[in-house]
């Protein structure tokens, strides 16, 4: 538990926060909530191939068989 000398600290530090100013900063800062599974805004990161996914998901899909509503 935090005590109140902490929690004023981190307020005053908060408050001079003015987030990323560079581009790549912005870039980077803009995937902390990168989302996984069915949710992901991307579906291959940087780095990553691309040829199997699809194939892969495919594969997923038709291994799960879901039924239509």
């Amino acid at each position: 538990m935090p005590i109140e000398k902490q929690i004023q600290a981190s307020r005053a530090n908060g408050a001079r926060s003015r987030g990323p100013t560079s581009a790549q900063g912005k870039k980077n800062s803009s995937r902390n909530a990168l989302r996984h599974g069915l949710f992901a805004g991307t579906v291959v990161l940087q780095g990553e191939a691309e040829d199997p996914l699809p194939r892969h998901g495919k594969d997923c899909f038709e291994w799960l068989a879901p039924e239509p509503f």
